[in-house]
């Protein structure tokens, strides 16, 4: 099968698309602009996968996607979150994993505002 001009075996796993610098470029850059609807409209549609596509996606995609933003905004009103001395910087990705993640854990410091 071939997947955006890629050749894919059976059994492989494709993940971490929203690290690929044809569809986001600088991708360790913090671009909030990068999701601005203008520009998510010009990408194609399968480079963001957090519930899946098609008639048999996540019938909980909306309810959980404004459950997330209602409660990613509680924390940034109410808390400051900053690296702590043990936060390598800059940071060290894992190649291993279904997700991104840095290679020693995510160690924040949290400050009640």
């Amino acid at each position: 099968m071939i997947i955006f001009g890629s050749f894919v075996k059976r059994g492989d796993t494709q993940i971490k698309i929203q690290h690929d610098e044809r569809y986001y470029p600088n991708p360790e850059k913090f671009d909030p602009d990068r999701f601005r609807p203008e520009v998510w409209r010009a990408r194609h549609p399968m480079t963001f996968l957090s519930f899946g596509d098609g008639p048999r996606n996540c019938i909980g995609m909306r309810f959980g996607r404004m459950q997330s933003k209602v409660g990613f905004a509680m924390l940034v009103k109410n808390y400051r979150f900053e690296p702590s001395e043990k936060t390598p910087i800059p940071m060290e990705f894992s190649p291993r994993g279904g997700i991104l993640g840095s290679t020693n854990g995510m160690h924040l410091k949290i400050i009640k505002i």
